[in-house]
């Protein structure tokens, strides 16, 4: 009798042992043919996750939108140092080398540095509503806006004269001269009589006066002081002494006497031309 219960105990183990196995295989069986089906709608089930957090980047809101157009139109606006047309060297002996790079490698860039960082600091202040600082930034932004605006005529006014002969206007340019000022001769006196009298820093400009019609003679303090609204620059000296100091030192009219050799009448004459029509 113990040896039959015995007997029928193996038997059921026996059977266990293979049902599971059975299971186990229709399990394996089972799991490899739905995979792909698991693993198409895993995928299915992520591609709407991915698609929305592509869609929260580009649909930014309004606000984001126009923040973002403003920057864009910030950073496209940046302004830049202008080349120089010549060589540094190029225009002895009438102007050094080594006045001439400092004086536009370094103060020129300085005025450009100013002006991008006063525009930045504008647009951060209408986002912000913040203007505690406006009296000092369009303070800024006319000085070193006009620094930038009369340093970038002054290098285009002047060209290299290898011949050394003083050089005078003509054509129209020639003939508004002498309309508005009786001479080419009384006009230079007139022009380096005020370069010489400039009060501290400053330049003295040849301007085209739409509302006038007619061409003036202008004393500019810093960049931007005692002007006329509407004047159009035509020709420009600098006379802040930074312009000039390491070769002519304190004598401001030996700068402007050999300044006028430096002259560029062609680029003068079509700046008048443009500022005429």
């Amino acid at each position: 009798m113990q040896a039959r219960l015995v007997a029928d105990q193996k038997i059921e183990d026996k059977n266990f042992t293979i049902i599971l196995a059975i299971f186990t295989i229709i399990f394996a069986i089972l799991i490899a043919a739905t995979e792909p089906f698991l693993s198409a709608a895993w995928g299915a089930g992520k591609k709407p996750i991915q698609q929305g957090q592509n869609l929260k980047l580009v649909n930014n809101s309004p606000e984001e939108t126009k923040k973002r157009s403003r920057e864009m139109k910030q950073e496209s606006t940046k302004y830049e140092l202008p080349p120089l047309p010549y060589d540094y060297n190029e225009l002895e002996p009438y102007y050094d080398q080594e006045t001439l790079r400092l004086h536009h490698d370094k103060h020129h860039a300085a005025y450009v540095k100013e002006l991008n960082l006063t525009e930045e600091k504008l647009a951060e202040a209408r986002n912000t509503g913040d203007y505690a600082l406006i009296r000092h930034l369009e303070r800024t932004l006319a000085f070193n806006g006009s620094g930038h605006i009369l340093h970038s005529i002054f290098w285009t006014n002047m060209a290299p004269n290898p011949e050394g002969r003083l050089r005078t206007p003509s054509g129209a340019l020639a003939d508004q001269i002498t309309r508005d000022f009786g001479s080419f001769e009384a006009f230079k006196k007139q022009f380096s009589a005020a370069a010489i009298s400039v009060e501290g820093s400053g330049w003295t400009i040849l301007g085209w006066m739409p509302e006038f019609g007619k061409l003036l003679v202008l004393e500019v303090e810093n960049h931007q002081n005692q002007t006329l609204w509407g004047i159009k620059p035509l020709l420009v000296v600098d006379v802040w002494e930074h312009a000039y100091y390491l070769r002519y030192q304190n004598r401001r009219a030996e700068w402007i006497e050999n300044w006028w050799y430096l002259v560029n009448w062609d680029d003068v004459a079509k700046r008048f031309e443009q500022a005429r029509r």
